[in-house]
């Protein structure tokens, strides 16, 4: 008869679980609600976009509350432009020619409702970096000599799969006696015989920064931003800590598939089957460069240590929140047959 002492031993159990049950009292400072201002200013455009919002306290629930019918004002280089209009959903936009090389400066007011005090901020337009020449190399890791094309426009056609591997080396003058700042993007669009028309739309592709200078440096090296992980990734940032003032040639390289029908399969297509590989290197402000930094931190926090310091996101809004920040692209187009 061991049915009783099972009862009590569980009884037991249940009565600890509840007494170990214990409210604690929040007893911090609520932080109050703050302006938050957000622009990424792009060199050589026509036009400047504003997210206007106010801050929520951690521990309240929603989103961050959009500020509408406020006020947002623009100065280039000391020069007013004007007044930037009220697009809706806290979205404020003005036309104006922005360059390289200009400095940016927002003065926001929210609506008197609202009782916040206004803020500040400004950025740098850098020099768009200067890229001298982009070479490129493939190199075929393995080929499947005859596969069965599954397509809705070609089922049964013979063809043949490469893995192909493409290395790219960007050849890049950097300004001397100045520190610089660099994010490099880059997208993919395969042009398939096999489906008879464009694979893929162009869009971010993963690739591996495998530059040796920049990833020896400890304060300029790469940080990765992705989804993949195995060290494929959609951009990489850095600084010129080691090739500052030099011409340097940094390098990537993209593992990918490429997919051809075999010669006495071939279709009639308006375009030959190529790779296009679009290359964006782009010169980025200080404030950009540690907001994502900052966020890259975030984004790997602790590994899944709850205990591992916090990381405080990087901001330039004097009286605020948020970052407004710029940069300038230097984009080119490789074509691989």
């Amino acid at each position: 008869m061991k049915k009783p002492s099972i009862l009590i031993s569980l009884f037991v159990l249940v009565f600890a679980g509840q007494s170990c049950e214990k409210e604690i009292e929040f007893n911090a400072e609520v932080t109050e609600p703050m302006l938050v201002l957000n622009s990424l200013v792009e060199g050589e455009t026509s036009w400047v976009k504003v997210k206007f919002s106010k801050s929520l306290f951690f521990l309240e629930s929603g989103r961050p509350q959009f500020v509408e019918g406020g006020r947002i004002q623009l100065w280039v280089n000391d020069a007013f432009r004007g007044e930037l209009k009220d697009d809706g959903e806290g979205i404020y936009s003005l036309d104006t020619r922005v360059l390289a090389g200009d400095r940016i400066r927002y003065r926001a007011e929210a609506p008197p409702s609202l009782n916040l005090p206004s803020v500040v901020a400004e950025t740098h337009v850098p020099l768009r970096a200067a890229v001298l020449a982009v070479d490129s190399t493939a190199t075929i890791l393995q080929e499947d000599s005859i596969i069965n094309i599954a397509s809705s426009s070609l089922n049964g056609y013979l063809g043949k799969a490469q893995h192909c591997k493409f290395r790219f080396v960007v050849k890049v003058s950097d300004p001397p006696g100045e520190r610089n700042y660099y994010r490099l993007q880059v997208k993919r669009k395969l042009f398939s015989e096999v489906l008879l028309q464009a694979f893929k739309d162009v869009e971010k592709t993963n690739f591996v920064f495998d530059d040796p200078v920049v990833l020896a440096s400890n304060n300029g090296a790469a940080i990765p931003f992705g989804t993949e992980g195995n060290g494929r990734e959609e951009m990489y940032i850095f600084s010129d800590e080691l090739f500052d003032g030099k011409v340097y040639p940094l390098s990537f390289s993209i593992s990918a598939y490429r997919y051809f029908l075999l010669p006495n399969e071939q279709v009639i297509y308006p375009q030959k089957p190529h790779d296009e590989i679009y290359i964006d290197l782009q010169s980025i402000s200080l404030d950009f460069y540690r907001y994502l930094r900052s966020l890259g931190m975030l984004n790997g926090q602790g590994q899944g240590d709850p205990f591992s310091e916090p990381v405080q996101i990087h901001t330039n809004v004097s009286g605020g929140l948020g970052v407004v920040a710029s940069y300038t692209s230097s984009q080119h187009l490789i074509l691989i047959q």
